[in-house]
């Protein structure tokens, strides 16, 4: 073929090879062009670079290492006021708490629900079990994981409900969580999204598929609304005001004026 089109013309020759790359060089250009548009395409030709994908453009690239953010998380947890004594150094003046039905709560308001049921001393054996640390891929402050907590109630709980539900040994096995923390700049908790049921269908939870404090008092028998939009929940939050003073009930959202301003979404509670 070669020696066949060496004895073509110069003319003639010119003209296949411009029958042969233009389809070739067409084609090519035209997949650079699709590539660049979808910016999903990479290619060192011509030094030549297109992000993957539009949405990573505004993601933070800065931030602390997955190590330090995950481990900066499983400090919070050790440490959460809920499992274990709180280290109040953890938590930023400007957190917030926010569980599918509580909050949104201040960081005053939320060690005070936490000391009204006292969970770990009611079960001094509690463990979150916590696994699958992982770092958000949209923002390098916020670490998602899981929460299999396990524990034996073994001291009345905290409120009017511990002269109630005496203890004897009922073993608790909470459903699968998922919980994140929010961090600042300085690596103390921001944000605290926690009790959100994974599978409410596992057959080795004692909860019936309720989270956080509310599976607990489903284990010890207490059966309360604690889904969002739960009427019967949202009434008692909407008149438990003037019970939260005497301790007859904790506090589920703080007051407006005391919520940090960064906190905008205007749910309440168990709004839906």
């Amino acid at each position: 073929f070669r020696k066949a089109a060496d004895e073509l013309p110069t003319a003639a020759r010119k003209t296949m090879r411009t029958t042969l790359l233009s389809p070739l060089l067409s084609g090519l250009l035209s997949y650079l062009s699709i590539c660049e548009k979808a910016n999903a395409f990479s290619s060192p030709l011509g030094g030549m670079s297109f992000p993957f994908s539009k949405k990573t453009e505004n993601v933070p690239t800065e931030g602390p290492s997955e190590a330090r953010v995950i481990q900066a998380a499983r400090n919070v947890m050790a440490n959460s006021g809920y499992f274990d004594p709180i280290d109040e150094n953890l938590f930023s003046e400007e957190f917030v708490f926010r569980g599918p039905v509580i909050g949104p709560l201040n960081k005053e308001d939320y060690q005070e629900v936490l000391e009204y049921f006292s969970i770990y001393n009611a079960f001094p054996d509690i463990d979150p079990n916590c696994f699958g640390f992982t770092v958000d891929p949209e923002n390098p402050f916020r670490v998602w994981y899981f929460v299999r907590a396990m524990g034996t109630y073994q001291r009345p709980i905290g409120g009017p409900l511990g002269n109630l539900i005496k203890p004897d040994n009922t073993k608790y096995r909470g459903s699968p969580e998922t919980w994140s923390l929010t961090f600042d700049e300085n690596l103390k908790a921001k944000l605290m999204t926690a009790g959100y049921v994974s599978d409410r269908f596992d057959d080795q939870a004692t909860t019936d598929g309720a989270g956080l404090s509310f599976g607990i008092l489903k284990t010890l028998g207490l059966s309360l609304g604690y889904g969002p939009g739960d009427l019967s929940l949202r009434f008692i939050q909407a008149i438990n005001g003037p019970l939260v003073g005497p301790g007859i009930t904790p506090k589920a959202v703080s007051d407006q004026k005391d919520i940090p301003s960064w906190w905008k979404d205007a749910k309440r509670g168990a709004d839906p």
